[in-house]
């Protein structure tokens, strides 16, 4: 889906599987125009990928910013994800 509808030039991989050097090198020779770098490279723990989501997916609701890609998920439009609700 990405490549088909937008220029990579980076692709940044995170979780588990950046520890799993069978799967990195056969993600690399799925891009291999694409330069591979893991959340590591940039001092993201990539077994934080939970938390990491969580707080981009928070930060763009109260941001109001649509977080889904109806071309990817076959939604009808752009939705926020997700509720602020304070304490």
């Amino acid at each position: 889906f990405v490549q088909n509808n937008y220029d990579v030039s980076r692709l940044i991989a995170i979780g588990g599987g950046i520890h799993n050097d069978a799967l990195m090198k056969q993600v690399k020779q799925a891009v291999p125009d694409v330069t591979l770098r893991t959340s590591e490279d940039y001092r993201l723990p990539g077994d934080a990928i939970g938390c990491i989501g969580v707080a981009i997916l928070g930060n763009e609701a109260v941001c109001g910013v649509p977080a889904n890609l109806p071309k990817a998920t076959g939604a009808r439009h752009q939705r926020i994800l997700g509720t602020f609700t304070p304490a």
